[in-house]
């Protein structure tokens, strides 16, 4: 009888252990596949955060290359009709299918403002290839300007005019040049004078014409 009902709990023990074993296994199954998952997310999640990173630097960095610019607005029949400053990246980003355009073709003008021979600024401006050196010039600086016949004529710079009728005083306009290595006075008005990607040119508060004053900068060769 002893025998029957040891054999008896033995076998209720093996199936409870075997039924336990079972559970264990499929539990510990499930927990190994969670696990597995939780690692596979953390991982794309992490991946999404770098690419999120990446995106905000591309982001910052596109937000930094915007230069200010002038541009010459001409009216349907050809004639410049005044300049509108506008600010314009200079990179363009991509990431995954999401783009950014910078703008090309925009060259670089050197600008200097002389109020006297050792009173001067020294501005490096963007504008766009084929513009004029008005347009770098209001680049770099509050310009009142008039628009004529002949073109623009520059009444005054930062707060600074001429008086031609009582003083003779006026705004001269200068260009440097590669060639001989020195200072030339313009033949043309700024609106005609096109500028190039590393132009140098200069406005000079004087006197008189000839101008009693020329540029008392000079450019590194």
């Amino acid at each position: 009888m002893r025998e029957k009902i040891f054999a008896a709990l033995f076998a209720i023990f093996l199936a409870t252990t075997i039924a336990l074993g079972a559970l264990y296994y499929m539990e510990h199954s499930k927990y190994l596949e969670l696990q597995e998952r939780y690692t596979n997310l953390e991982k794309a999640l992490n991946d999404l955060e770098n690419k999120y990173q990446g995106f905000i630097d591309e982001i910052k960095d596109y937000q930094k290359s915007f230069v200010k610019t002038t541009i010459p607005v001409y009216n349907e029949t050809g004639t410049l009709v005044g300049y509108e400053t506008i600010y314009v990246p200079t990179k363009t980003i991509s990431v995954e299918n999401f783009t950014l355009s910078g703008v090309s073709g925009l060259i670089r003008v050197t600008v200097m403002i002389q109020y006297s021979n050792n009173n001067y600024t020294i501005s490096t401006v963007y504008v766009v290839n084929g513009s004029d050196a008005l347009a770098a010039t209001i680049s770099a600086a509050n310009v009142d300007y008039t628009l004529g016949a002949y073109g623009a004529f520059v009444n005054g710079i930062n707060g600074v005019y001429g008086n031609w009728t009582s003083e003779g005083t006026w705004w001269s306009f200068w260009y440097w040049d590669d060639k001989s290595k020195s200072w030339k006075l313009s033949n043309v008005g700024p609106s005609a004078y096109k500028v190039h990607n590393g132009s140098i040119i200069a406005w000079v508060f004087t006197k008189g014409y000839p101008p009693e004053d020329m540029p008392s900068y000079k450019p590194s060769s």
